[in-house]
Formats: structure tokens, sequence, C-alpha cells
């Protein structure tokens, strides 16, 4: 036997059985990948909701339109986003949108609501600051608008009162004494009349009886009455009818008073 062709073989043999097993372990799909290569594969986020992709969407056109300008459009698509979502970060949106707006105080409230839910905020002292000029500015507009509202509330207690009808109490009191007066006056008037014509038929030939002095004089007093009753009926009727024209609003019931070279004279329209 020839012992060198023997080994030649079994070397040969050994060779082909490690090609063909090298072989069978490069084929793809012939078995399974290492574990650590299953471990670090990169993990599939999950499909995205309506409702999340509804908040996005709307988070997205409320930016859009707050670059515009249009905050309360802006205001309108956070408020749906942040109601959608219940994520706190869009308060600090909503909260850019009402100051921006010219709110303040709905600003401060979006604000605050964002510092007291987010925890990690880098810029929290500054948020802070922003939060507190902004409530200031909120306190400054109520307190205008509480003097406003105050001034407004006068203004129409006095429109109210000169809208009220004017009493007529007084100047129909002063009427009534005036007119009193006058008639008082007049009867008196009448009476020393009558006494004088007395006197003088009881005279004969301007002769009188001694008696007679103390009538006339008694006569004289009682004129000087008459004239002060007419007189001052005439100036208590007078300043009535001045007192009611003054409180008569204009376009109502008016009463003028005027006074000439032939005299005094009193107008009115009831």
């Amino acid at each position: 036997m020839n012992w060198g062709r023997c080994l030649v073989g079994v070397l040969l043999a050994s060779v082909i059985s490690a090609a063909s097993a090298s072989a069978q372990e490069s084929e793809p799909g012939s078995a399974e990948p290492p574990a650590a290569e299953v471990e670090d594969a990169e993990e599939v986020a999950p499909p995205e909701t309506p409702v999340q992709g509804e908040a996005r969407s709307r988070f997205q056109l409320g930016e859009s339109l707050y670059e515009q300008g249009r905050f309360d459009e802006a205001l309108a698509e956070f408020e749906r986003a942040h109601e959608i979502s219940g994520r706190p970060e869009l308060l600090y949106n909503i909260h850019l949108a009402h100051r921006d707006a010219g709110r303040p105080e709905e600003a401060a409230a979006a604000l605050r609501g964002y510092l007291a839910e987010v925890e990690d905020i880098p810029n929290r002292g500054l948020l802070v600051g922003r939060l507190q000029s902004l409530e200031s500015q909120a306190a400054s507009i109520h307190d205008q608008e509480v003097a406003t509202q105050e001034a407004r509330a006068r203004a129409d207690r006095i429109s109210a009162q000169h809208a009220r009808p004017p009493s007529r109490v007084g100047p129909i009191v002063m009427f009534v004494l005036g007119g009193a007066a006058l008639v008082a006056g007049g009867a008196m008037a009448f009476n020393v009349a009558a006494i004088d014509d007395e006197l003088a038929n009881g005279c004969f030939n301007g002769l009188c009886p001694y008696w007679f002095d103390d009538e006339r004089d008694q006569l004289r007093r009682r004129a000087i009455s008459v004239d002060a009753l007419i007189a001052g009926g005439v100036a208590l009727v007078a300043a009535g009818a001045l007192w009611w024209a003054v409180t008569t609003p204009r376009g109502r019931d008016q009463i003028a008073l005027g006074c000439g070279t032939t005299g005094c004279s009193v107008r009115g329209r009831f």
C-alpha cells in the first residue's frame, strides 16, 4: 500500500468537508441572525392616530396664522389642538396669541397654566417675569375699566335726573299765593273806594265832621295795604312764571317774562 497516497486522500477529504460547511453558513436565509443584532434593531414608532393627526394639523395651521398676524384665528386653532391632545405645551402658544391680540389677563392665565403644568422649562425665570408684567397690565386695564364704568354710571344718573319731569310744586305755590294776594288787594281796594265815597257824601260844601279825620287815616292805611298786596301778588306771580320757565325743558311748556317801554308781560305756551 502506498501510504503517501492515502495521507493525501485524507487531507483532501478534510478540506472538502470544511468548505462545504462554510458554504452552508454563508448561504442567505439559511440561519437566524445573531441575538445581538435582534436587540440592536431600531424600534418602529406606532402609527399616528386620527386624533393626533388632527391636533398636529391644527397646531401647524395655528402657527401659520400667528405668523400672518391673525392672532384670534390662530388662538382658535391652538385651543382646539390643546383640547384634542391635552398637551400643556400648547398653553404657551395660547398665551402668545392672547398677548399679541391685546388681552393680557387671558395671556397671563394661559402662561400661568403652562408654568404650573410643564416642569422642564429652560427659560422659566424669564417667563415668570413676563407673567408678572402681564398681571400688572391686566390689573391696570381692570382699574381703567372700573373707572370708566363708574363715570358712565354717574353720567347715566345725571341724564336720568335731567330727563325726569321737573317739580311744579314751587311755581304753583307762588302762583296761588300771588293770586290770593291780588284777589285780597282787589277786594280791599273795592272796600276802600266804597268808604271813600261814603266819606265824600257825608261832607257838605267841603265841610266834614271832625270824626271823619280818623276814618280818613284808617282809609289811607288801608290804601297802603292794598298797594302792598297788589305789588306782592304781581311779584309772586312773576317769580312763579320765571321759575316755571327756568325748570321747563326745551320743547315743552314754556313761559316767558318780558318787559319793555310799555310795561311787562308774561307769555306762555302750555
